[in-house]
């Protein structure tokens, strides 16, 4: 990873030189990133080949490969010669002869560039890997070059009799199955390690972080070391490890998932250099190989467990914010909906109420200048039609946009309450338990429009004698609730599903602003409609 760093340090470098003293520091910074990185390169290199290997040289473990790739589409093409060299170093100093190093090494370099190329070829390819397809793509890609790969170095390992005709197919697949590993265990590491994890060591997970890394190294211990091997020598250890990989996917995302993926790579490599732990005799029975298929499968569960979590988390964040960008317009249209109230409110009462009063007016005034008793009785009906209609004018424009409620909410209610009581004759408290000074505007409106459905369901349906009304506030929220004690609601898919225009209007007017509906209802025992309304959006 601190390869990356480096690459990612010079590319930020770069881009501040302003002047030749300090591009002179960026050319001798660039010799110490590549000679760091051609040193890295030899020693692994050179301790796969003395370790891990059989008895053709070839590997079935091959980090190389992965780390070849990830440098070549981090920091460019450039890099190839320095992995060439270090290919050739790196297969000398284990043993083989200078001209098959110098082969093998123009081989598997010639392999990394190519599947580089191949990826940044394929538009749909992002190197953050940030989708299952970017994975599948750099899998495919690595694995079909490096077959070819694999081809030529064990007919150029054959020429040079470290294979034989019996051995070629095997050692060909060894090598094949080298760079594939080196491919999904390494290259994703080498991408996602280009930037470092944030708030891993934050106050609030800094002990979560460290209870991660040493969970995942204390069951490597005892899964691939041998560590308490009495204690657990018949189970199937190896499942111990998978708790760590979750907790690692799904709490740390792809930077957790491959150093907990390296952390085991390395124990499990470790354990079978020294005869230890689940794959003691692995390397020596079978080659390896069901440590690489178990570093492999390992590998792919957690890549595709993050993944999946990833995309979960992408897909709440889209809801999460459309869900806003909802409820935005929804309150934008009850907004422009009560503005529209209050201007035809507005309009109803000066307009039309206006013409109703001069109508009143001029009828009066006949009647004085009307000498017959019938013309002034007539008079007197039309002036009594128009006063009738001036009070059913200023209801209409109440009921529209009640002036109470530009005084607040709990005035507005008050006046609500009194036109109820006087309209119908039942009891009916007011209990408020918040000044509600700081309510919403838009919170006002919808919990006003609730009491004033409530109290109309109320007169029309529940022959009720008394009625509760509660307002409480509390930790950023604002409860109301409307209790009668009438008969109560009888059909059970009214309580299910509010059935009816004027409960589900209060219901979905209730969740437009954010806020929660309740029912709570049966046959004799009244009617209890219950709001929470936040303060704050969220």
């Amino acid at each position: 990873m601190w390869l990356c760093y480096l690459l990612l340090l010079r590319k930020e470098l770069g881009r501040s030189a302003k002047n030749m003293k300090f591009a002179a520091l960026l050319r001798r910074w660039k010799v110490w990133q590549s000679g760091l990185l051609l040193v890295a390169y030899v020693a692994m290199s050179y301790s796969i080949s003395m370790y891990a290997t059989d008895s053709s040289y070839v590997s079935l473990f091959w980090p190389c490969s992965g780390l070849a790739i990830g440098v070549l589409l981090l920091g460019g093409y450039r890099y190839a010669p320095l992995i060439l060299v270090g290919e050739i170093i790196g297969n000398a100093s284990s043993g083989f002869p200078l001209w098959v190093s110098g082969g093998i090494g123009l081989i598997n370099a010639s392999e990394y560039s190519l599947t580089c190329l191949a990826l940044r070829r394929q538009k749909q390819f992002d190197p953050a890997l940030t989708a299952h397809s970017d994975f599948l793509r750099l899998i495919l890609t690595g694995a079909a070059i490096g077959l070819v790969s694999a081809a030529c170095s064990s007919l150029l390992l054959l020429q040079t009799g470290l294979l034989t005709a019996d051995t070629l197919v095997s050692g060909g697949l060894r090598w094949w199955q080298g760079d594939v590993m080196g491919i999904i265990l390494i290259t994703p590491m080498v991408l996602v390690w280009k930037s470092w994890p944030a708030g891993w060591f934050s106050p609030l997970r800094r002990t979560e972080t460290l209870a991660m890394i040493t969970l995942t190294v204390l069951a490597g211990q005892v899964v691939l070391l041998g560590w308490l091997g009495s204690l657990f020598a018949e189970y199937a250890r190896a499942f111990m490890l998978f708790p760590a990989l979750t907790w690692a996917a799904t709490r740390y995302g792809r930077h957790g998932l491959t150093l907990v993926i390296l952390i085991v790579m390395l124990q499990a490599l470790a354990g079978g250099m020294l005869d230890v732990g689940y794959f003691a005799t692995d390397i020596k029975v079978t080659g390896g190989q069901n440590m690489w298929l178990f570093l492999i499968i390992f590998s792919l569960v957690g890549i595709t467990l993050v993944l999946s979590v990833e995309r979960l988390q992408q897909t709440q964040v889209i809801l999460r914010q459309s869900r806003l960008r909802l409820v935005e317009l929804m309150l934008q249209s009850n907004r422009v909906r009560e503005e529209e109230r209050k201007h035809i409110a507005s309009e109803i009462h000066d307009e039309i109420g206006q013409t109703l009063t001069a109508i009143k007016l001029e009828s009066m005034a006949l009647k004085r200048r009307m000498p017959d008793e019938p013309s002034r009785a007539e008079l007197d009906h039309l002036a009594g039609l128009a006063d009738r209609s001036i009070k059913v004018v200023r209801n209409i424009a109440t009921a529209l946009r009640p002036p109470a409620l530009d005084l607040g909410l709990l005035p507005g209610i008050r006046v609500l309450v009194e036109g109820f009581e006087r309209n119908t004759g039942v009891s009916c408290e007011v209990r408020a338990e918040c000044a509600a000074d700081d309510i919403p505007s838009y919170i006002a409106v919808a919990a006003y429009r609730v009491v004033q459905e409530s109290l109309t369901n109320i007169a029309r349906h529940a022959g009720a004698s008394k009625v509760v009304i509660e307002l409480r506030c509390d930790a950023g929220k604002m409860v109301v609730s409307i209790r009668d004690d009438g008969c109560g609601l009888e059909d059970a898919s009214q309580r299910a599903g509010y059935a009816g225009f004027g409960l589900r209007g209060m219901s979905e007017r209730v969740e437009t602003v954010g806020g929660k509906f309740k029912l709570d209802t049966s046959p004799g025992r009244g009617t209890l409609i219950e709001i929470e309304l936040p303060l704050k959006m969220e």
